[in-house]
């Protein structure tokens, strides 16, 4: 797949900073593209059907814990 060159304004990179650091999430359309999108959600339902994602969890080491009222993602 090759990766398209999409270049946006500095005024548009500070807009969409300034969105996340005022709403903590930010919506970019366009941001890639549809093939990339959908190569992307390819790599994730292969890895989630091949049972080769983790629950993650919180804290470290021996305080390792799954606790999904804090944290409900998976990791790869």
């Amino acid at each position: 797949m090759e990766i398209e060159d999409a270049t946006y304004s500095e005024e548009q990179w500070i807009q969409w900073m300034d969105e996340l650091a005022f709403n903590d999430y930010v919506i970019a359309d366009d941001f890639i593209s549809e093939e990339m999108f959908r190569s992307i959600m390819s790599f994730f339902h292969e890895k989630e059907h091949g049972n080769l994602l983790k629950r993650a969890g919180i804290g470290s080491s021996g305080e390792f814990q799954l606790n999904d009222s804090i944290r409900g993602d998976f990791i790869h």
